[in-house]
């Protein structure tokens, strides 16, 4: 928790020494680069660190490692203690400061863009290790691929070409509807990069349109702790609601048409001084109804196959707690082994 709060600290200090120079640009870039040393650390681990360091190793390194963090974090400190520079920048801030402070539906679509591709990854992650393939570490897959899209969004925008990437979702969407409907098989290898690939482009929209509503550097903290509060509800709920909720693998089913429903939101608002603002509106009306009836046919078609598969054990449906208890193991024990 610690480490992690120190990035949006950090941020804040850096836009103070740009605004006191008489620059005001908000220091969003470090968030990808933060990112980036995530992932690298990510993949570096299970194929450099853990086979070549031992253990007692790997923990003196990490202990050296942050004990330079906290020094290198005293310094910056120290750097910008003054209490003067504190008061101008806030008195600049003001004065600088673009429009009102950002709305409460402002917070809100922040919060639905960073809790749709964090319940995306762990959807995805699950629906593909349980009815795919179980692959050892796979999941290192589609969490790289979604640090890769903060750091390509709030890196720079010039990644997040709108027309090219709303065509990149919508067949995206698509393809794993598809997929989870039953038309195409899942003992097939190739869902294994179709799914992976289709995650990457909702999460790069999603955190696409995070980055570009995102507000001045006065408004950094509460930005952040919205995103991190998205990103631990859109967890939450694969991890520990629907397991309570649902007596077999809804998560993927119902989390998809959500992603789609919440970039079109995004969408709409961006759109909402165009020009041709209810041809926009119908055609998103639209796609949300044919959203909403895809999921239905699919909640269907997955209802009958589960209660089907509870019927032909022991020739009888099991009752509620049971199929939940089974749902919740299925999460743990590996596709072919007897729960």
């Amino acid at each position: 928790m610690l480490l992690s709060a120190t990035n949006p600290l950090i941020q804040s200090w850096l836009a103070r020494a740009h605004n006191e120079r008489g620059v005001p640009i908000a220091p969003y870039w470090l968030f990808a680069l933060s990112n980036l040393a995530s992932m690298l650390a990510l993949l570096a681990y299970p194929v450099l660190v853990e086979p070549n360091l031992t253990l007692r190793t790997q923990t003196l390194a990490w202990s050296i490692g942050y004990a330079v963090f906290v020094l290198l974090c005293a310094a910056a400190a120290w750097r910008y203690r003054s209490r003067s520079a504190t008061a101008a920048l806030e008195t600049q801030a003001v004065a600088t400061s673009h429009g009102p402070p950002p709305a409460w539906a402002d917070r809100a679509l922040w919060f639905a863009l960073a809790a749709a591709p964090s319940a995306l990854l762990l959807a995805v992650t699950n629906f593909l290790l349980q009815n795919v393939a179980a692959i050892p570490l796979f999941w290192i897959v589609p969490l790289a691929l979604y640090l890769l899209s903060f750091i390509f969004a709030f890196g720079s925008l010039r990644w997040y070409w709108r027309s090219l990437w709303y065509e990149c979702i919508a067949v995206a969407i698509a393809a794993m509807l598809l997929a989870m409907s039953g038309f195409i098989s899942l003992n097939d290898f190739r869902v294994l990069p179709l799914f992976a690939l289709a995650l990457f482009v909702c999460c790069m929209v999603c955190h696409g349109e995070l980055s570009s509503i995102r507000p001045s550097a006065r408004y950094l903290t509460s930005y952040y702790l919205t995103i991190a509060a998205g990103g631990a509800a859109g967890g939450l709920f694969v991890a520990v609601l629907a397991p309570l909720i649902f007596n077999a693998n809804y998560d993927l089913q119902i989390i998809v048409p959500l992603t789609a429903i919440v970039v079109l939101v995004a969408v709409g608002r961006r759109e909402r001084n165009s020009p041709r603002r209810a041809l926009r509106e119908a055609l998103i009306n639209m796609a949300v109804i044919g959203l909403c009836g895809a999921t239905t046919y699919m909640a269907v078609i997955n209802y009958r196959q589960a209660a089907g598969g509870f019927a032909s054990h022991a020739g009888n449906a099991a009752p509620p707690a049971a199929q939940r208890h089974y749902r919740s193991r299925r999460a743990i024990h590996l596709p072919g082994k007897a729960a």
